[in-house]
This record gives structure tokens, C-alpha cells and sequence, in this order.
């Protein structure tokens, strides 16, 4: 999960408005993700995405399926 969670980021995305990462964090008995966002590190040769989930980096602007526009980008950047 924490690689969906990059690559959602990564797209441009708003992982807390993806419904499969927040479902996959809000099961109760077994839970799929038993970390924060913050704890995740991400290290790269391209310092823009060493710092992707903690910055403002709108990403790479990918488009969501239709359906989706609208509801899953990332705002206020």
C-alpha cells in the first residue's frame, strides 16, 4: 500500500480521496495499512520526489478516468 500511495501522489493525486487506499486503512480486524503517510520515506536520485508526500509537488498531472475528474486530484497547490 505505501507503493499506491506514492504512485497515486507521484500522479497528482489525493490519496486520502482514493476510496481503495482509505478502505485498505480503515478495516478494523486487519487492517491492510498499519502506517502513516508521514512515515513513509521516500528516497530518490531526483530530489523532487525524494520529499513527494510531505511537499507540495502537484506531480506528474496525469488525468483521471472520467468518472473520477474532479474528486481525486489534488487541491490548493
Amino acid at each position: 500500500m505505501a507503493v499506491d500511495q506514492i504512485c497515486t501522489r507521484i500522479m497528482g493525486f489525493d490519496e486520502a480521496r482514493i476510496p481503495l487506499i482509505q478502505k485498505a486503512r480503515e478495516r478494523k480486524h486487519f487492517p491492510l495499512i498499519r502506517f502513516r503517510g508521514a512515515d513513509i520515506e521516500v528516497c530518490s536520485n531526483q530530489d523532487r520526489w525524494t520529499g513527494i508526500l510531505h511537499g507540495n509537488d502537484p506531480g506528474l498531472g496525469f488525468l483521471p478516468p472520467k468518472g473520477w475528474q474532479g474528486h481525486i486530484e489534488r487541491h490548493g497547490l
